[in-house]
């Protein structure tokens, strides 16, 4: 297998490199100056796509034999002076019958340096990921599809945290986190895309460590994003609030929350001048068993919130529900999921958008794990309302939908059967619907401790009501992978 480098289409910038080299020597020197338990895992795949549709068009497929080469690897340390959480892969793509070459970066990164452990904390990281352009467009599944509707974008952020306890009860919590957010292509179709920068910091103090009595807290949160377009205004937010409550039994305590935030109605407003309170319950019982639940009123309206996990013998089961006003430049799940494998896609995010709503937004995940049998399922539904342009112009609702489903089973010591599917719906401003859906089924057959070679099926299909963005996609894979 050969890339040519000369010809290749190697999908990187000069600032965006720049700022990937000032961060991998970051953490560099944060890992070389420490010491501790850690874990570095290089892999190395190899392998063949066969695809009919490798432009993802709708009439006039064009097969392809797709050429694959993935070196990469994961990086762990967990002492009292670094937490890293590591994780690279190159994804290199030669397409036989074009003769052409596709080169892609995918890292994230999420390191905790412990200037004095336990107490105060550097934190530091970020990613270089692919992000869809338009999601009313024709959408990728990752990167092997040849589209014009993908963009570089590389996440960095830096910033400390401090936990100070203050007796045997009192723990006060404070961080700032800055992040720059850079768009790495100038596209003929939309120009070059504005790189911005966002802040978000919290104060906070409690006494949760008591357990028992009265409890009682005060915290402080604060979000700006200079979004870098010309007459359109950052985006400020604050919330200041007080909370008494009271322990009824072991772990379980009653809670009311009142203060001032800023005006929803009012997005040129960011001083604390809305009332909102809240009530609920919270009960935590061990490592196990967490949830917390609250009803209130805010400044956009009436709302709850829930968040439950329990960890239990098989598996672990978590859902969660909030109502937040956000802006579309805190995207929560732009990450490339190499640590988090189950991480949800954001379908309705625009790159270089600029606008707030709220975002009311349900989770559910089940992970089961037995000697032969895993199974995960996850469930999420969010609608985002009161749409606006930053400076206040109106825009329609949005929503979206999903599920994703995963199962193997391991009839020997060396063979695994595996099934995925995913599926989501999007309903847009303009009334439009377009659903996305993919099922795979494939083998992993270990040829040693430390190799293992896969064959894979899978079908991807878009539907939309504009029949020039509906297609769908057959592809058949074998992929060797070493580990080292």
């Amino acid at each position: 297998m050969t890339f040519d480098t000369k010809a290749a289409d190697v999908q990187t910038c000069p600032r965006g490199s720049l700022m990937a080299s000032r961060f991998g020597g970051l953490c560099l020197i944060a890992i070389a100056g420490t010491a501790g338990a850690s874990e570095f895992e290089p892999t190395v795949s190899v392998g063949v796509t066969n695809t009919d549709n490798v432009t993802l068009a709708p009439v006039r497929q064009e097969s392809a034999n797709v050429l694959l080469f993935r070196p990469g690897f994961t990086y762990t340390q967990d002492s009292s002076k670094l937490t890293a959480d590591v994780a690279y892969r190159m994804d290199a793509y030669r397409y036989k019958e074009r003769s052409e070459n596709k080169v892609y970066n995918l890292l994230n990164a999420d390191i905790s340096f412990g200037m004095v452990p336990d107490r105060l904390f550097l934190d530091f990281g970020g990613s270089r990921s692919q992000t869809t352009l338009d999601p009313e467009g024709t959408i990728a599944f990752d990167n092997l599809a040849i589209t014009s509707n993908r963009v570089n974008r590389d996440d960095l952020y830096a910033g400390p945290s401090f936990q100070v306890p203050v007796g045997d009860d009192v723990l006060v919590n404070g961080d700032f986190r800055r992040t720059w957010v850079r768009y790495g292509d100038e596209l003929s179709a939309v120009g070059t895309l504005k790189d911005y920068e966002s802040d978000a910091a919290g104060l906070s103090v409690d006494n949760y460590r008591k357990g028992v009595g009265l409890s009682w807290a005060a915290r402080y949160v604060y979000q700006n994003v200079d979004y870098g377009l010309p007459l359109v205004s950052p985006y400020r937010y604050q919330q200041a609030y007080a909370e008494l409550g009271y322990w009824v039994g072991e772990g379980t305590r009653l809670f009311v929350a009142a203060g001032k935030e800023s005006p929803w109605d009012r997005p040129l407003d960011s001083t604390l001048s809305d009332t909102f309170w809240e009530a609920g319950v919270a009960r935590q019982a061990g490592e196990r068993f967490r949830a917390e639940l609250a009803v209130g009123d805010r400044s956009f309206g009436s709302s709850w919130r829930g968040k439950l996990d329990y960890d239990f013998n098989r598996g672990t089961v978590a859902l969660s529900y909030n109502e937040t006003p956000t802006t579309s430049a805190n995207d929560r799940f732009s990450g490339t999921g190499l640590l988090d494998p189950e991480q949800p896609n954001d379908y309705l995010f625009r790159a270089g958008s600029a606008e707030r709503y709220i975002a009311k937004r349900l989770e559910w995940s089940l992970n089961l794990k037995w000697e032969r049998y895993d199974f995960t399922v996850s469930l999420f539904d969010e609608s985002r309302n009161d749409r606006t342009q930053v400076n206040g112009a109106p825009l329609a609702n949005e929503q979206q939908s999903g599920a994703n489903l995963s199962a193997a089973w391991r009839p020997g010591s060396r063979t695994e059967l595996h099934v995925r599917a995913m599926r989501a719906d999007r309903k847009f401003a303009d009334g439009k619907e377009s659903n996305l859906a993919a099922t795979t089924a494939g083998v992993t057959y270990r040829l040693g401790r430390q190799m293992r070679l896969s064959f894979e099926l899978e079908r991807r299909e878009q539907a939309a009501q504009t029949a020039a963005l509906s297609y769908r996609e057959n592809l058949a894979s074998v992929v060797f992978v070493h580990t080292f």
